[in-house]
């Protein structure tokens, strides 16, 4: 009796050790991840401090070049395209979740940037969703990855078809120019224009043929319009064509014929006439006059 109540309190205290041991082992571990997770975010704050600050050699300096997974060079070009297209005002950022794959650290960051076109000074803000991959080198986390909304090089369209997506990102960018009051509330709108009138020519001497192309230079879609060509000659008429709405960033081109008189004849091209679509720019929606 005496040696099987020994034996119970040695099976006892060998199993107490052992859930002792595996606790604390997950209690160390998840130290060591809480810490990790610590470590990473300040890397990320940093890495947007720099890209605020519009100082690409220490932004980079938290970019891992031998690990980073996406083509390096495309990103440092696509960094440096928005120091040169935008003045960075502020980015804002929101840490929605850490995932740790062993050392690896993946955040899923929510953010908002704020910024201004150089070219046309619009000020802008965009919202978007992301993830960062994170990687420990010699000792330092550094970036490997990015996936979701281009929060960097955003300007730079080789970079942008690079990222892939993540569920749960978004597009959003809204215009703020001439907005005092900062409300960011406005909904992004379509901006038509031409991109370019020069194909054009005179078939047999008695049919003219003229393209155009159109561009959505806005934040969003456009909705179907139509497009009237306007010649000189009086007899030359109107030919109005119907086009589909064009995505943001897209293109559109069309086709106008119609019969050619003779003589110094020029030819003017009217986008949405009847002003149905909005936009953030009204006064850009007229080409040419084009010679025929």
């Amino acid at each position: 009796m005496k040696y099987r109540i020994l034996g119970f309190v040695f099976c006892f205290l060998c199993f107490a050790a052992q859930v002792y041991g595996d606790s604390s082992f997950d209690r160390e571990m998840v130290v060591k991840d809480q810490g990790r997770a610590t470590e990473v975010e300040n890397v990320l704050r940093d890495l947007l401090r720099a890209y605020e600050n519009e100082d690409a050699r220490e932004f980079l300096d938290y970019v891992s070049e031998d690990r980073f997974r996406q083509d390096y060079l495309t990103f440092t070009d696509a960094l440096y395209s928005d120091f040169r297209t935008y003045e960075i005002y502020r980015v804002d950022y929101w840490v929605d979740r850490v995932v740790a794959d062993n050392v690896k650290q993946f955040l899923y960051v929510r953010w908002e940037k704020r910024y201004e076109t150089l070219d046309d000074a619009r000020q802008l803000s965009e919202r978007g969703f992301s993830r960062f991959v994170f990687d420990e080198v010699n000792g330092d986390y550094l970036l490997i990855e990015l996936a979701g909304n281009d929060l960097f090089g955003s300007s730079l369209a080789e970079w942008t078809e690079e990222t892939s997506s993540i569920p749960g990102q978004q597009t959003a960018p809204v215009s703020n120019s001439g907005n005092d009051s900062g409300n960011d509330s406005t909904p992004p709108k379509a901006d038509l224009a031409i991109q370019d009138g020069s194909n054009n020519y005179i078939e047999d001497g008695s049919m003219y043929h003229l393209e155009i192309t159109i561009v959505n230079t806005g934040m969003a879609a456009s909705m179907p319009t139509t497009v009237t060509f306007r010649g000189s000659n009086p007899m030359s008429g109107e030919d109005n064509i119907s086009i589909p709405g064009i995505p943001a960033g897209g293109t559109h081109s069309i086709t106008s014929n119609g019969p050619y008189y003779p003589g110094n004849h020029l030819q003017s091209v009217i986008i949405d006439p009847n002003d149905t679509v909005p936009e953030s720019n009204e006064t850009n929606n007229t080409g040419g006059p084009y010679p025929l």
